[in-house]
């Protein structure tokens, strides 16, 4: 080739490099203009979605007059599904907020025990209201864990949360804490129950972002898709992992791993 030749090639090539650089630029501004799109809209929607659940609740509890108990339950009905759009929205929010830059832990030493207690004292009227047992299982001489402790709160609420909605009633759900057998600084959390469980080649599928392992339209169990991935993202922050053991018709277990007091993150 030619100097010429080369030179013409050089020249093509640097205008191929720029035009790949506008692109990548205009990506990124549509992405980041997607982000605070949905930071918004999550935002504006939850100020008149609670002003209606709190509304049905005042009418549902017979502040403004007596209602009769088809109209309670029709507005029972209401304020759960309003219940139900306000977790999704949160989700969302959830999600924009922490793709829009760099996440802020506040690196805390607390006990895990006292967590799993909380979170699942919120739940018991869910639990008895389908009728499920949930069982606490905290191993002997757990030691404080490091981290952020609202969002290991965030990840058990909501691993539990999917074990409610896809165990029937009569199943069961459990919480199991232990130090990790396999590393002494190492406390191990195990969320599990009795429910359809998932195929082994969706495991991977159920942490992407809005991936729904079931997305038809005349799905049972509806949701955003980003509550694993949310949640995967908070324990890998915290320095540990989160997996699922689980195969169709036997339950799932999910589990993650937080460092202890001991640790170095």
């Amino acid at each position: 080739m030619t100097d010429q030749g080369i030179n013409e090639r050089l020249m093509q090539l640097e205008a191929e490099i720029e035009d790949a650089q506008r692109v990548i630029a205009d990506l990124r501004d549509r992405d980041a203009l997607k982000t605070q799109f949905l930071s918004n809209i999550s935002h504006d929607l939850r100020t008149p979605l609670t002003a209606i659940i709190t509304h049905a609740e005042i009418l549902r509890d017979g502040i403004l007059g007596e209602v009769v108990p088809k109209q309670r339950d029709s507005i029972s009905v209401i304020i759960t599904g309003g219940r139900q759009l306000l977790d999704m929205i949160a989700e969302i929010l959830t999600h924009a907020r922490h793709s829009s830059g760099p996440l802020t832990l506040v690196d805390s030493t607390f006990s895990i025990d006292e967590v799993v207690q909380q979170v699942t004292a919120l739940n018991e009227s869910l639990v008895a209201k389908k009728g499920l047992t949930l069982e606490r299982n905290i191993g002997a001489d757990i030691p404080p864990v490091r981290g952020d402790r609202d969002k290991v709160i965030h990840v058990l609420t909501n691993l539990l949360g999917n074990a409610f909605e896809f165990t029937p009633s009569g199943g069961r759900v459990w919480v199991n804490v232990s130090v990790d057998p396999a590393h002494a600084d190492v406390v191990l959390v195990e969320v599990g129950d009795t429910g359809r469980g998932i195929a082994p080649d969706h495991h991977e599928l159920i942490f992407r972002e809005f991936a729904q392992v079931d997305s038809s339209a005349s799905r049972v169990h509806h949701g955003t898709g980003l509550g694993l991935t949310i949640a995967r993202r908070f324990v890998e922050l915290n320095g540990g992992r989160i997996w699922v053991e689980s195969d169709l018709g036997d339950g799932s277990r999910f589990f993650f791993t937080l460092p202890t007091s001991r640790s170095q993150i």
